[in-house]
């Protein structure tokens, strides 16, 4: 028979083995032709043999976890199989293959791309600053009065360690799944994030006071802890980690999950006070808090006049309404 390729998937770096004599058994003790380390493996897991007629055939050894050849069971008679074939023992999946297998398409490492870019220490430090500016720049214009140079860092620091053990856990991920700590890009693209947010969540309050709503402000938020990072996470796992579209919608999914989590059980909450406060409460018009020093509205300003005369008429229809409710 020709030689064959045995291909073990573990860890995101396969390890190849070339065969061309049989029998080959495979096992975790140390007198098999190939030694696999995983606890789930026995001791003498498999045997695979060449039959006359050039075909493979599977004898299981493993009473514990089994083998399973091609999505089948075996049990202790030997089992014919095929090239290619898919082997699954205990916890470690292998792959026979012939050599004239075509391997996937060969990528160009260029950096064609913005996510490369933010891969760079520059541009990675002058994000990392630029939003540390934004964020205290934020602080700073909330803060209603003078404070020194020492109350603003303070504010600044819980930030910067939150983008730094965020980074660091899921750098720390990457190094675990493909090898890799993609250190940079990954700070870049939580640096990246923050910036977008606080940038919608600006635009949403000018909105707001543009069309005396809280809508605006609203969208902008769901968009910011919704799409925006599945949107980034996703481009960035494409470019980056170059997997099929299926993988990368997964991890988009579940990282941009537990992203948006808090915002979504802070949602649910205000939800519910609001259902509260609606069914103990008059029929009081929604009314928005947002200020600006350029008063540019869809529905001018109200004079000083025009709103005690609107205050009046709400008042006597209300007083009306609890005077016949009383009477019947």
């Amino acid at each position: 028979m020709e030689q064959i390729i045995l291909e073990i998937q573990a860890n995101g770096l396969n390890q190849y083995h070339h065969i061309d004599e049989f029998p080959v058994t495979i096992g975790r003790a140390y007198d098999n032709d190939i030694i696999l380390s995983d606890r789930s493996i026995s001791a003498h897991h498999v045997i695979i043999e060449c039959s006359e007629q050039g075909k493979l055939v599977f004898h299981n050894l493993s009473n514990e976890n089994g083998t399973i050849l091609n999505s089948k069971k075996l049990d202790n008679c030997p089992t014919k199989g095929g090239i290619p074939s898919i082997l699954n023992l205990g916890h470690i999946q292998l792959r026979i293959v012939s050599p004239s297998t075509r391997v996937e398409t060969t990528y160009r490492n260029e950096c064609d791309h913005i996510f490369c870019a933010m891969g760079q220490h520059m541009w990675s430090a002058v994000l990392l600053f630029f939003t540390m500016g934004v964020l205290l720049l934020e602080r700073y214009l909330e803060t209603p009065y003078a404070r020194d140079a020492l109350y603003y860092f303070t504010l600044g620091f819980p930030y910067l360690i939150g983008i730094l053990i965020s980074t660091l856990f899921f750098a720390t991920i990457s190094r675990l799944t493909v090898h890799r700590w993609h250190f940079l890009s990954i700070m870049s693209i939580i640096t990246l994030l923050i910036l977008f947010s606080q940038f919608l969540s600006n635009i949403g309050h000018s909105l707001n006071y543009f069309f005396s709503s809280n809508t605006p402000l609203e969208i902008s938020a769901q968009i910011s802890y919704f799409i925006l990072p599945l949107l980034l996470i996703f481009f960035f796992t494409k470019k980056i980690y170059r997997t099929n579209i299926p993988m990368t919608l997964g991890i988009a999914f579940v990282i941009s999950f537990f992203y948006s989590l808090p915002y979504t059980l802070e949602l649910i909450d205000s939800l519910n006070i609001e259902e509260e406060y609606a069914a103990n409460s008059t029929n009081t018009p929604p009314y928005n808090k947002t200020l600006s020093s350029l008063d540019i509205r869809v529905q001018s300003s109200l004079s000083v006049d025009e709103f005690i005369q609107e205050t009046q008429e709400k008042l006597s229809q209300e007083v009306r309404e609890h005077l016949i409710a009383n009477a019947d």
